[in-house]
Order: structure tokens, then sequence, then C-alpha cells
């Protein structure tokens, strides 16, 4: 069975689709991410759910619109980002606090979102220090810069709501916040709180989001993200379908059955969300 046959016969409630590896990469749109996305739209309500906590929803949107003809609503984005405003746990660590967002401009109204005192431009002078985005230039000194604020002042925490690795760039890697964050984590004594995919936390933001919007997680949504663990743990988390995108994202060099035993079967398994693509239902 093909994508657009799955797709056609399963009557889903809802569709989900991460973005980086599974609709886009640095070298553009997947190839047929742009059919799959409008037929999707026919069939139900449709998501994008990313980690994607440098761009806000307006600038995805746009983005998708401009580069691929997809037209996904602001608030059909569900992005990692906006745990900052909306986690029990973030919000008692930022509410009335000054924050370093270390991240870009189009992604700082997650933060301003968020019931804050300020936010500083420098480290040292934060209660807070929020991991939204990262991209090291030559002799960049920013990451040091945090981690001396750190050792400094014991009582700062620390946010990362990008756990991503590293995302695929055509035939290599391009690391990325969660990457960088874990090279921090190794540098300070304060414990990293992480948010998005593959933690529980953003699993249960998705599911408040889709009831909101009057769906109800079932095995008639289903989930497709390039990283398998995201795939296997939302699945899991609120009892939804999952497909492993495998071939266009980050885990495409690594034998499957060894991905598998290490972080669980997903529901289905397809190369592309090219619409020809066959699906293995498991």
């Amino acid at each position: 069975m093909n994508l657009k046959e799955f797709l056609k016969s399963s009557q889903f409630d809802a569709l989900l689709f991460d973005a980086s590896g599974v609709i886009y990469s640095d070298n553009g749109i997947i190839p047929g991410a742009t059919d799959t996305i409008k037929l999707s739209q026919e069939i139900a309500s449709t998501y994008v759910v990313t980690n994607n906590s440098y761009s806000y929803p307006n600038y995805i949107h746009n983005h998708l619109k401009k580069s691929a003809n997809i037209t996904i609503k602001e608030n059909h984005i569900i992005s990692s980002g906006h745990g900052l405003a909306t986690d029990t746990e973030i919000l008692n660590l930022i509410t009335n606090k000054k924050i370093y967002f270390l991240g870009r401009d189009v992604s700082k109204q997650y933060i301003l979102d968020a019931p804050i005192k300020t936010l500083t431009q420098t480290p040292e002078n934060a209660d807070v220090v929020v991991l939204a985005n990262y991209t090291p230039s030559q002799n960049c000194t920013l990451l040091n810069s945090i981690i001396n604020a750190a050792n400094n002042n014991p009582k700062i925490k620390f946010i990362c709501c990008n756990p991503d690795i590293k995302i695929r760039s055509g035939e290599t890697f391009l690391q990325v916040m969660g990457y960088y964050a874990h090279e921090i984590q190794k540098k300070i004594t304060q414990k990293i709180y992480w948010y998005g995919k593959p933690y529980k936390n953003f699993s249960n933001y998705v599911e408040i989001v889709l009831k909101q919007h009057n769906i109800i997680p079932s095995k008639k949504v289903i989930f497709f993200d390039d990283n398998i663990q995201n795939v296997v743990n939302m699945q899991n988390d609120i009892g939804i379908s999952g497909c492993w995108v495998k071939k266009t994202g980050i885990f495409h060099l690594e034998n499957k059955n060894e991905l598998i035993k290490k972080y669980g079967i997903p529901s289905s398994i397809v190369d592309s969300i090219n619409l020809e693509s066959n699906i293995i239902l498991n």
C-alpha cells in the first residue's frame, strides 16, 4: 500500500507532521510533500508539530506558504516554543523573572508571551537562561559566557525548549540547540529543564491543543516524524498512531532494526511523505 492509499482509507481525525526532515530540509521542500499536505487537509484537520522554537508560528506559516504553497493556519502550528508560556514547570521558573533568551528575533515572541519580568542582554544579569536557538559563528564566545554566568551564580535556572541534537542538511548534519545545550550541561551544576519532542511534557501539550480543537487523541490521529524516538514517545504518551519517516531525515544512514530495538516500534514506517511511497504497518 502506498501513502496515498493509506491516507484515503484510514479515516483519520487529524494528521500531524513534523517540519524539518519531513516537509522540508535545508535543501528545500521534500519532493511530494506539498501534495501530501494538501491531500491531508482534504481528509482531516492537519497540524505541524515541531521543535522549531527558533521561529514563531507566523514565520513558519509564511515560510510554508511561500516555499511550498502550503497554507497551515497559525493555530495549527504546535511548537515546543509554546511551552514557555504554557508549561506549568516552566511558568514556575520564569514568572516575574529576568530572562536571558538565546534565540533569534523571530522566535523571541515565545518568551514575550510569558509572564516574565524583563529580558536581559547578558546571562550574568539573568534569573533564568532560555535556550531556544544557537548557530555558532567563528570565534563566538557566547556559550562560554553562559557557562561562566552559571558557575558564578548557582541560582540561575536553565530551560531548553528545542531538544533537537541535529538536523539533516543534504547528506550531512548540522548541530542545533539540543547539542549545544548538552554541551552546556556538562559544564554546569544546574539541571536543564527540557521541553519539546521527545519529552512527555510536549506530548501533553499536543493533547491539550487537539482537545481544544475537539479532537480526542486516539489511533485515528497520526503523527509523522523523521525521529523514531519522537514518533514512538508521542504515540505511547497520548495514545495516537505514529509513522516514522525513515529516508528524508536524520536517521537515514542508521540500521532500522537497531533503532527499533533502542526506541521501540512505531505504528508504521514510510521512506518519505511522497504519496507514492510504500508504507509499512506494524
